[in-house]
């Protein structure tokens, strides 16, 4: 039985409200002497002086644990204020806290909770900063992919758009993937729902030279990820969970479509990343036969692309 229930019930609906976090000036803001305080608090994860998890840790714990460490100027930023803005689907093991007082990193069950000095203008009940704010400071902890598939979900969940962010990036000047950000904020991203639909627009189409389809259009009553209207060929992406495609032979799935006359183009995370080249080389082949009369191009002094469409047309598949 947590010491928890013996808190009177103003306290114990605060510690409720607050995910579990009890700090001492509240417990004696709640009429509580120092005795009783030290009787209660004895089971408790004690975080730090004054700082007190009453019951087992959550996710939301740990954000109250930072604000209340934090103190009055605190909000949640970084990935944990994107998931409060329902940015992210999955709560992130790090919790970053804005406040203009110093305090001491803290750890609770699995989460780390990350004290960063600096005034962040926040909103929310439970204070979180904004949107640009947060994926600026998001990309300081995580990967370009990451970060790719936080921004592109701001955008197409109306969070934010690109000029907001764009505006909010050249404020803060330096900005760790500086350069990327300004690339989706720039370039057009309308349509895109995910990383792998940024990787294959940006390494497979533009890098390529080849037509860009029309995002989520619908073709014979059914939604496609991409639709080619001028040429009636889809385009299917698979894998914004899974990225280990390798179980599916998309290329070869390809391949039999290039011969057999069907006009439904598959791929997946490694296709649109490792092997850029020949999905590229692919889609070539089937615009061609559909009418496309532009060339590909090559994406580098090491692109495969010529390799492939060597192939294709050894088999007698394609001229270009």
């Amino acid at each position: 039985m947590y010491a928890r229930q013996d808190l009177p019930p103003k306290l114990a609906n605060l510690a409720a409200s607050q995910a579990g976090i009890l700090t001492t000036a509240q417990m004696i803001d709640g009429g509580l002497t120092r005795a009783v305080i030290r009787r209660l608090t004895a089971p408790w994860t004690r975080l730090m002086c004054g700082l007190y998890s009453t019951s087992p840790p959550t996710w939301h714990s740990a954000v109250w644990a930072g604000l209340l460490a934090g103190g009055k100027s605190a909000a949640a930023g970084g990935a944990a204020a994107l998931y409060l803005h329902e940015v992210l689907r999955d709560p992130p093991s790090l919790v970053t806290v804005w406040s203009t007082e110093a305090r001491m990193n803290l750890s609770l069950g699995p989460y780390s909770i990350m004290l960063r000095r600096g005034d962040r203008s926040s909103l929310g009940s439970l204070p979180r900063t904004k949107v640009e704010a947060s994926l600026l400071d998001m990309a300081d902890h995580v990967d370009q992919d990451t970060l790719t598939d936080a921004v592109v979900r701001a955008f197409t969940s109306h969070k934010t758009t690109s000029t907001r962010l764009h505006e909010a990036l050249k404020a803060r000047g330096r900005n760790a993937h500086y350069v990327h950000l300004l690339q989706m904020c720039t370039r057009a991203v309308d349509g895109i729902e995910s990383v792998l639909e940024w990787h294959f627009h940006s390494k497979v189409l533009e890098a390529h030279g080849i037509p860009l389809p029309v995002l989520q259009q619908r073709l014979l009553g059914s939604r496609s990820d991409g639709l080619w209207k001028d040429y009636g060929v889809r385009l299917e992406l698979d894998g914004l969970r899974d990225h280990q495609d390798a179980s599916r032979d998309w290329f070869k799935d390809n391949d039999h479509r290039i011969s057999g006359g069907e006009v439904t183009l598959h791929y997946g995370w490694n296709a649109s990343t490792r092997s850029a080249c020949r999905a590229a080389a692919q889609s070539a082949v089937v615009l061609a036969r559909e009418g496309w009369e532009g060339k590909p191009k090559q994406c580098g002094r090491r692109c495969d692309l010529q390799q492939f469409l060597e192939a294709y047309r050894e088999a007698g598949l394609t001229q270009i």
